[in-house]
């Protein structure tokens, strides 16, 4: 091959290159983005096609941090739904822990589940009128399901503004076997539940 096409050759390489390039960090972006948008939202998805690395399996999955901010005298809410993907009912466990668990309601609660159906845990903290401007509860809740999944909750109280003030969020938490080895999975972990049913 001649001098001339082989550098003819080596230029259109190059420039499917930097298109890949391009295009790869144009998708991670928007992913990267979209993944912030949407960080409460767990969908089901088993397509296994997330860049995140999921926590190892001998630990419970991180749901990460909530913060939410209601003026005194306001009602902070939290709705967790847990979505069943076995093909057995389960009993569905919600526990509340840390600093200002006692102003949870419920502090621990139990659903029974369907076989892939839906539980929901509904969780409140009321803000009296004398409660100090700053963090009233910051709290641990972990669900206890097929597997343990765990988050933070912080309710910040704010000076009073708006009485009917009111905060509402919610999240879906999908629990079962994970029965898929990933590439990152360790040898050890084990595909079936990891709690007692």
């Amino acid at each position: 091959m001649s001098d001339s096409k082989w550098t003819a050759v080596k230029r259109m390489v190059e420039s499917e290159i930097d298109k890949a390039k391009k295009y790869v960090g144009k998708a991670v972006e928007e992913f990267h983005h979209s993944d912030q948008d949407s960080e409460w939202i767990h969908l089901c998805d088993d397509s296994g096609c997330s860049p995140r690395i999921p926590t190892p399996c001998w630990l419970p999955e991180d749901l990460g941090d909530l913060r939410v901010e209601i003026d005194r005298e306001g009602t902070a809410r939290l709705t967790v739904r847990v979505r069943n993907k076995d093909g057995q009912p389960r009993q569905v466990t919600a526990h509340v822990t840390g600093a200002g668990s006692q102003f949870v309601a419920p502090v621990n609660g139990s659903v029974s589940v369907p076989a892939f159906g839906y539980g929901t845990f509904n969780f409140t903290v009321t803000v009296p009128a004398s409660a100090p401007v700053g963090t009233y509860v910051d709290v641990n809740i972990a669900i206890d399901g097929c597997r343990r999944h765990v988050m933070n909750w912080r309710v910040d109280a704010l000076e009073k503004c708006d009485p009917e003030a009111k905060s509402l969020e919610e999240i879906v938490v999908c629990d079962g076997a994970d029965q898929i080895h990933h590439w990152y999975d360790h040898f050890y972990c084990e595909r079936r539940c990891q709690l007692a049913p």
